[in-house]
């Protein structure tokens, strides 16, 4: 490797603990517990992050890295040569460096095929069938479609990129804040969290909800909708009351009320 490629993953690594806010952040994501390596000890600079959301009975997987990362995961699936993961340690925008080997590996089959067998999304222990998204894979990451049979509520997120290359490697998971956990960190040891999206599954998931309490008991959501008409109703004459409850009280206080004097 060029000395210009060392220095680089030097200053990359550095930037670790600046992306993750410091080792108080660290220590609550779970990466100073036992068994883990610190953030620093990753070979090849910032971890990969891997974004999870759902709505209905769909789950993504947004899955981003370094570019010398993803080139990683290219010689991994036999794409690429190795010696282009260490030039890539030094390319860290857009046209820095080749364009017709970023295009090849987006439009890859092979790529997108390694990419759906490392990213898993699993509901009660049967894997979702799904689709990936490699358009922009180098620069914007990839995104993995899983659609699942069931409505989503827990399900089992899988992340293994790149962790049989080397122990250090870890995955940063992310969901909304509703979600539990909302982040975890995923390594070669444990490449898999259960993860409650309840709280993140979209309107439609209230509205399947809704049915089936209908299906069950069809006076529920009447009742339902009837409470919720009174609402506003009630918001009304609330008003009324408190508006003439102020008149009453200015008409006393006036002089003409009390008598002139």
């Amino acid at each position: 490797m060029s000395a210009g490629g060392v220095a680089a993953r030097q200053s990359r690594r550095a930037v670790v603990p600046a992306l993750l806010g410091g080792a108080a952040l660290l220590g609550g994501l779970g990466l100073l517990g036992a068994g883990a390596e610190p953030a620093d000890a990753h070979p090849f600079g910032p971890p990969p992050t891997a974004e999870v959301t759902a709505e209905g009975e769909q789950v993504r997987i947004h899955w981003r890295a370094a570019a010398d990362d993803v080139m990683a995961v290219g010689a991994e699936a036999g794409l690429v040569d190795e010696d282009v993961v260490d030039d890539y340690l030094e390319v860290t925008a857009p046209g820095q460096g080749s364009d017709e080997l970023e295009e090849r590996l987006a439009a890859s089959p092979e790529l997108a095929e390694h990419l759906h067998e490392h990213l898993r999304v699993a509901q009660d222990g049967q894997r979702c069938p799904a689709s990936v998204d490699t358009d922009a894979v180098v620069w914007e990451g990839a995104t993995l479609t899983a659609d699942c049979p069931e409505t989503i509520t827990e399900v089992d997120i899988t992340v293994s990129l790149l962790h049989e290359r080397h122990p250090a490697y870890r995955t940063f998971a992310i969901a909304p804040t509703e979600a539990e956990p909302a982040h975890a960190v995923l390594t070669e040891q444990e490449p898999t969290v259960t993860w409650d999206l309840a709280a993140v599954r979209g309107e439609d998931i209230a509205e399947a909800e809704r049915a089936a309490l209908a299906d069950s008991d069809p006076e529920a959501t009447t009742t339902s909708g009837s409470l919720a008409l009174l609402w506003p109703i009630a918001g009304l004459l609330a008003l009324v009351g408190a508006a003439s409850g102020l008149a009453a009280w200015l008409g006393r206080r006036s002089p003409s009320a009390r008598g002139a004097p």
